[in-house]
């Protein structure tokens, strides 16, 4: 860097962190719920891909690779035995990013998550039919992900960084970047990263357990879909 640029690491580190910490500031502003007439253009934007209903965002999660950290590593370590940090996000049917986590392990099952039919090996044609069309609705939010990690790809293996609350908030100002280019329709010419650091997923039987809502709200985009025809 000083070689090329005249700047030091060492400053470099120093503006980056500024950067992010004014990021930071905005993160209110750019990830935001829905609000207002938006909530009925996102609905809209969602049912006109595949049809279902009532959708606001569709929500996944993967794994941000990080160095083995000094404490508490253990936490850190996943299932495929490497250590991570985890970030969900839910996204329009547009890729913009409308709520962001970072740092847990998974997200918790509530009702108001929609997951697909458990495949035990039995499902009707419809029920497969419907999954289908669940998977197809969501593929906004893994997009959303391939250009996430495409554009900032700093965020696909974190090796210099073991300080987590930096490496959290850099994951944060990467998806609040990736808004503002979404909101000023940047041209994206990256290849889109294969999010080869497995997805976290819901564990649809414990969520039809905890939560009989979600079952039935299933049932009710079921019906929308099939039985009303």
């Amino acid at each position: 860097m000083a070689d090329r640029f005249g700047i030091s690491i060492s400053s470099v580190f120093r503006v980056l962190r500024r950067v992010i910490a004014w990021l930071m500031t905005k993160l209110d502003e750019v990830i935001r719920w829905p609000q207002g007439h938006d909530i009925a253009t996102t609905i809209e934007s969602f049912c006109a891909k595949q049809g279902i209903s009532n959708v606001l965002g569709a929500i996944d999660g993967t794994h941000i690779r990080i160095e083995k950290p000094a404490v508490f590593a253990q936490d850190y370590c996943n299932r495929k035995k490497f250590f991570s940090i985890s970030l969900q996000i839910v996204a329009d049917a547009n890729m913009r990013i409308t709520n962001v986590h970072c740092g847990d392990s998974a997200y918790p099952s509530l009702p108001w998550l929609v997951p697909p039919f458990r495949d035990n090996g039995h499902l009707t044609p419809q029920q497969m039919e419907f999954n289908f069309i669940h998977s197809s609705t969501r593929m906004s939010v893994e997009r959303t992900f391939g250009q996430l990690k495409g554009r900032f790809r700093r965020i696909k293996f974190f090796t210099e960084y073991r300080e987590m609350s930096f490496i959290i908030n850099t994951v944060v100002a990467a998806c609040i970047l990736h808004n503002y280019c979404i909101d000023g329709n940047d041209v994206y010419n990256f290849p889109e990263e294969d999010d080869d650091d497995f997805e976290i997923s819901v564990d649809n039987r414990e969520l039809e357990i905890s939560h009989g809502a979600a079952r039935d709200r299933r049932m009710e985009l079921f019906t929308e879909l099939f039985l009303e025809q």
